[in-house]
């Protein structure tokens, strides 16, 4: 501790891992606060012993450094902490998250690989995390990560596959879920070719509702619309019209008669 040169502190850390590897952690732990936690990464993997120094790590993990981060994940995939792996990335977001998650995509734990499912929805790689979840039988995520992506050929990607598979539920929940990504002659010409017009027909109607009420909107300001130009040829709201009974509200009601049939005098 009372020394200032931080080479030396690197060069102790070697002299553990080969002679009292039971005390590195302790080591480590009274330099905590003085050495480079990326460096000290660096010796220990050129050791090879990563894995010794794992309380370490964890504990100097807070400060979300990507070659700790990238350490921590590496330990806790040996040791097929899928759940502990599962908090990390989503905890420290600091890392290589495509690189791990493209390691993690053929493992052969389902645990393992909803955790790459997961990093690859965080990283918008929509149509790999709906690839992971189709082929791990979790319709449910799929049918999620593409309502999610706003990806219309993501989207449609999907639908058609529910079709080939001959899955009536997860093909109408798809419609449904994923409602403004769906072109709707797309959705028809799928259900009729497959027979699962009955299936589809809530994801139809929907649309013809909202059509209808689209329609009915544009209707009523295209109305609107020629009433104002109208107006306006006409030189203001009412037009002429309301010109004319302006002026002969200005007018009397009618002239007093003449006595006499008119030979009188003034009125």
């Amino acid at each position: 501790m009372k020394v200032a040169d931080a080479g030396v502190y690197y060069a102790a850390v070697s002299f553990y891992l080969e002679a009292h590897p039971d005390l590195l952690v302790d080591l480590l732990k009274v330099l905590e606060a003085r050495v480079d936690h990326a460096r000290v990464v660096g010796v220990l993997r050129s050791a090879g012993h990563l894995a010794l120094a794992k309380d370490y790590l964890l504990a100097v993990q807070k400060a979300d450094i990507p070659a700790v981060n990238d350490a921590v994940n590496e330990l806790l995939v040996e040791a097929g902490d899928a759940e502990g792996l599962a908090e990390s990335v989503r905890t420290y977001t600091n890392f290589d998250a495509l690189a791990l998650a493209g390691a993690l995509k053929a493992h052969p734990s389902p645990s393992f690989r909803r955790v790459a499912a997961g990093i690859f929805r965080a990283q918008a790689k929509w149509g790999l995390a709906v690839d992971m979840a189709v082929a791990d039988g979790a319709p449910k995520d799929a049918i999620a990560a593409a309502a999610a992506s706003g990806d219309a050929a993501v989207a449609d990607a999907l639908v058609r596959h529910f079709v080939e598979a001959g899955d009536r539920e997860c093909f109408g929940a798809a419609l449904l879920a994923c409602y403004p990504l769906v072109a709707p002659d797309v959705a028809l010409e799928l259900a009729w070719s497959h027979g699962l017009t009955d299936v589809a027909m809530p994801f139809l109607v929907q649309t013809l509702r909202d059509q209808a009420a689209a329609i009915k909107v544009l209707m009523a300001d295209r109305a609107a619309g020629r009433a104002a130009a109208a107006a306006a040829r006409s030189g203001g709201p009412g037009g002429a019209d309301s010109s004319s009974a302006a002026y002969l509200n200005m007018m009397p009601l009618a002239l007093p008669a003449a006595p006499g049939g008119g030979g009188g005098k003034g009125f």
